[in-house]
């Protein structure tokens, strides 16, 4: 079982884990730790709380290429909803969602990093088996195969 953070397993069954993250940690890098120690190779998330370091992109598809934004200050994690794949051999995450901060302001994207203040609360589905990531000419993006 994980236990190399302050990160919380707070429930799980066979395939289900309630997942909490603490103060300072950096939530998606420690998720894929926890995924790789559980053998996770295929998984649907989504969760709420907040963070203080936040890096959101937009892809641009005529360019290939993602535009990022830093958020450096206290925001609302609304919502964040993703899946876990393999690619090139690596476990890695792919995730989208909205971020608010405190003039009620709304953000989304896809979520490159995410840094928790207070809480960070995240359900992760596995699947059986593997899913995993290729690839993709026309779009420049690596695809669920």
């Amino acid at each position: 079982m994980y236990t190399d953070c302050a990160m919380r397993v707070i429930t799980k069954n066979d395939h289900e884990f309630l997942l909490r993250f603490d103060r300072g940690e950096s939530a998606l890098g420690k998720l894929v730790e926890f995924c790789i120690s559980e053998n996770v190779t295929a998984a649907w998330f989504s969760g709420i709380g907040a963070a203080d370091e936040v890096i959101l992109s937009y892809y641009n598809l005529p360019t290939k290429s993602y535009q990022d934004k830093t958020f450096s200050q206290e925001v609302e994690v609304l919502g964040i909803t993703g899946n876990i794949a393999i690619l090139d051999g690596k476990t890695v995450f792919h995730c989208h969602g909205t971020i608010g901060d405190e003039k009620y302001q709304v953000f989304g994207g896809h979520f490159k990093k995410l840094v928790v203040s207070a809480t960070l609360e995240i359900y992760l589905s596995a699947f059986p088996g593997e899913i995993t990531r290729g690839f993709d000419e026309p779009t420049g993006l690596n695809l669920l195969q």
